[in-house]
Formats: structure tokens, C-alpha cells, sequence
């Protein structure tokens, strides 16, 4: 079989990362034909994209090296795609990417305590715990010092009833509505 005509763009790797709040996109291209431009589209769910930017292509036929940066604030994975499109309005696909968020999440647990136990799990540096009566009383504080991973807390014996449980963070305040039974 012999093919005639040049593929518009040949895309080698589309790749990325995130770092706190900007995702950092980068793609390498072998040849570019009548490529136009390259729109970056984003998800949070892998579908319904939509637009984060535009790269206009170099038309370089030996290909070129690409990047993009994304500043965004989601607290959640995000898929990437390229929209590559050619002079004449045509349009194909890469491949969908996901990244990872890097604020990993915080989970304040069981919020059920008959065992006088807590436990924290958090990728976020947490520099306080406080626990608050219904009243918005401090009955309970222990300095964290920072600390990311889980740990486990003893609270003291409080009377049965509701409690707000707050983790400090740099980014503001978890809080989860705990009892005690």
C-alpha cells in the first residue's frame, strides 16, 4: 500500500504534572503539516473538556517542542487533551491525561467517638487541632507542629453531645461535625 499526502501532525508524547495550583503541560511533535494550532482542554471528570488555552503551532516539519501552563485551583485530579487543529478546521485528539491533585485529601474520622479516639489523615501540613463545643468553646487543642500523614489522637472524656472538630491548615480550616456518645 502506498500513502500519499503528509499526516498534518505527528505527536510523539503528551505529558504533565501538577504543582500546587498550575498544571504544567508539555508535548513533542516528529512533523507538522497545515497544523494550526494546538488547544489545550481540561476535565475533571474526562469528559465534557473545556478550554484552558491555545498554542499556535510552529509549523516546524522536523516538529517542535511544546509547553503549557495551566493556572488552576481544583482540589482534584484534572484530565488533559490536546485539540490539534489544521488550516482548514479540522480537528483530532491526543490522548487524555490525568494528573494527580497535589492537595491530598483530609479525612477527620471516625465522626462517630464512643472510643475517645480521633484520627487525622492529611497531605496538607496541619499546624493545629481544636475541638469546640456546641457553644463555640475551646475544649480541646493540640499543636501539630505541620504534620502531613495519619495519625491518631486521644481526646479527653467530654460530655455526650456534638462537637467541631478544626484542622488548621496554611490553605484555611477543616472542619467536621463530630458526637460523642
Amino acid at each position: 500500500m502506498i500513502v500519499t499526502g503528509a499526516l498534518p501532525v505527528k505527536l510523539i508524547s503528551f505529558s504533565g504534572k501538577r504543582n500546587a495550583d498550575i498544571s504544567e503541560l508539555s508535548w513533542k511533535t516528529a512533523t507538522e503539516q497545515n497544523t494550526a494550532r494546538f488547544r489545550i482542554e481540561f476535565s475533571k471528570t474526562a469528559s465534557n473538556f473545556q478550554n484552558a488555552g491555545v498554542v499556535v503551532a510552529s509549523r516546524n516539519s522536523n516538529g517542535n517542542n511544546y509547553s503549557f501552563q495551566h493556572h488552576i485551583s481544583i482540589n482534584s485530579d484534572l484530565f488533559y487533551r490536546l485539540a490539534i487543529e489544521e488550516d482548514d478546521g479540522q480537528i483530532s485528539y491526543s490522548s487524555i491525561i490525568r494528573l494527580s491533585s497535589q492537595k491530598k485529601g483530609i479525612k477527620i474520622y471516625p465522626t462517630i467517638i464512643n472510643s475517645g479516639i480521633l484520627n487525622i489523615q492529611t497531605g496538607t501540613p496541619a499546624y493545629k487541632l481544636q475541638i469546640l463545643s456546641a457553644n463555640g468553646a475551646i475544649v480541646f487543642q493540640k499543636e501539630l507542629n505541620g504534620f502531613t500523614g495519619t495519625t491518631t489522637i486521644s481526646i479527653p472524656q467530654y460530655s455526650k453531645g456534638i462537637y467541631i472538630v478544626q484542622l488548621l491548615l496554611n490553605e484555611g480550616i477543616k472542619t467536621e461535625k463530630i458526637i460523642i456518645e
